[in-house]
């Protein structure tokens, strides 16, 4: 079965809700990825008939979210932040940097109720600092810059690798690859 990137569960659940609220238009999402996806919707009305794209629409995304859901979940490959009784997840390889006294915040399991990246951030903003990163950084072509090293080794914050200010998986640095600048 293949797996695609742009159809997380957490992602098609979105879809999904969106076909069953919206009416008479078509609905476009963006995945994590950047990629979109677009569905045309009818009618959210139950008495009233579908017509033959919505009925497709909805087909592709539940057959989507079935062979997606056996696969994946929201909780893998990723860290999760905890506190305050709540919880959010960023990628694997986006904690730039993890203080002593914040270790306790990374949770093998979530604990409490989930709250979005965004909401997550502006309520612990006293406690994670984002640190926007190049692509070339991002994708492993060139190494983190030493003077945003050197001020993210003392920061008493946890420090989250962001581009375009979403948290991203930051790939090792490996002098002289440049297999990734094509991704």
């Amino acid at each position: 079965m293949h797996r695609s990137p742009l159809l997380s569960p957490l992602f098609l659940n979105c879809l999904m809700s969106m076909l069953v609220l919206s009416a008479t238009r078509t609905v476009f999402a963006q995945s994590p990825a950047g990629q979109v996806a677009s569905v045309a919707v009818t009618t959210a009305n139950p008495d009233s008939r579908e017509d033959e794209s919505t009925r497709r629409g909805r087909a592709i995304l539940e057959r989507a979210m079935r062979e997606n859901s056996q696969h994946q979940s929201i909780y893998e490959d990723a860290i999760i932040l905890t506190y305050d009784g709540m919880h959010t997840v960023v990628p694997v390889g986006s904690i730039l940097h993890l203080p002593i006294a914040l270790r306790d915040r990374i949770s093998p399991e979530p604990v409490g109720r989930l709250v979005l990246w965004p909401a997550f951030l502006q309520l612990n903003s006293s406690w994670i600092k984002l640190q926007n990163l190049p692509a070339a950084v991002v994708k492993g072509i060139q190494p983190v810059p030493p003077k945003i090293e050197r001020d993210i080794a003392f920061d008493p914050k946890l420090v989250v690798a962001t581009y375009l200010d979403n948290p991203v998986t930051v790939w090792e640095y490996e002098k002289g690859s440049s297999s990734r600048s094509s991704n």
